[in-house]
C-alpha cells in the first residue's frame, strides 16, 4: 500500500473512533435522560440520607440563632431549596442533552455550519436557562430573608449564598466595594 493511501486509511479510521466515541457519548447521555420503562423502585432513604436532608444551613443552630430565623422563614426557605434543587435537575438534563447534540455536529464530517449554529444556539439556551434558575435561588432568598439576614449570610453558612459552583465569599463580603480595577 502506498505511504499516501495508508495515511488516509489512517487518518479516516480516528475519525470513525471519534466519531464512534462521540456518538456513544450522546447515546449515553440520551438514554440517561430517557425515561426507563421498567424503572427500579425507590429506595427509601437511609437514616443517615435523611439526616444529611435534614442538615440544610437553614436548619443549623447556629445559623437560626445568629440569623434570627423564624420557623416560618425555615419552612420558606426548605420549599425554595427544594423547588430550586427540582429545578436546576430539569435545566442540567436539557443542557446534557443540548451538549450532547452539539458534541455530535462537531465531530461530522464534513462540517454542517448551519447544523453547528442551530446546535450551538440550542447549547447556549440551555446555559442561559441553568444561569436563570441559580439566580432565581438567590431571588428566592432575598424574599425570605431580610437584607440584615442576606448580609450576614456569608459569614454564619458560608455555601448558602452559592448559584451554581460560585459563591458570594468568592467575590468579598456582601456590601463591600467592588475592587478596584487594576491598571
Amino acid at each position: 500500500m502506498s505511504g499516501q493511501a495508508e495515511r488516509t486509511e489512517t487518518g479516516s479510521a480516528r475519525v470513525v473512533v471519534r466519531l464512534g466515541a462521540v456518538l456513544a457519548l450522546a447515546l449515553l447521555a440520551a438514554a440517561h435522560a430517557a425515561p426507563q420503562a421498567t424503572a427500579p423502585p425507590a429506595t427509601p432513604p437511609t437514616p443517615a440520607a435523611k439526616a444529611k436532608a435534614a442538615t440544610g444551613w437553614w436548619l443549623q443552630a447556629r445559623a437560626v440563632s445568629e440569623l434570627k430565623l423564624t420557623p416560618a422563614q425555615q419552612g420558606a426557605l426548605e420549599a425554595a431549596e427544594r423547588s430550586h434543587r427540582e429545578a436546576r435537575a430539569a435545566a442540567m438534563q436539557t443542557y446534557s442533552q443540548a451538549f450532547a447534540a452539539f458534541l455530535v455536529v462537531l465531530a461530522a464530517e464534513p462540517v454542517d455550519r448551519d447544523a453547528l449554529e442551530t446546535r450551538r444556539a440550542a447549547f447556549v439556551a440551555t446555559w442561559d436557562q441553568l444561569g436563570k434558575v441559580n439566580a432565581d435561588r438567590l431571588v428566592a432568598l432575598r424574599g425570605i430573608l431580610s437584607a440584615q439576614q442576606i448580609e450576614r449570610l456569608p459569614q454564619v453558612a458560608p455555601g448558602a449564598l452559592r448559584a451554581g459552583p460560585l459563591a458570594l465569599r468568592m467575590f468579598g463580603e456582601a456590601g463591600a466595594p467592588p475592587p478596584v480595577a487594576q491598571p
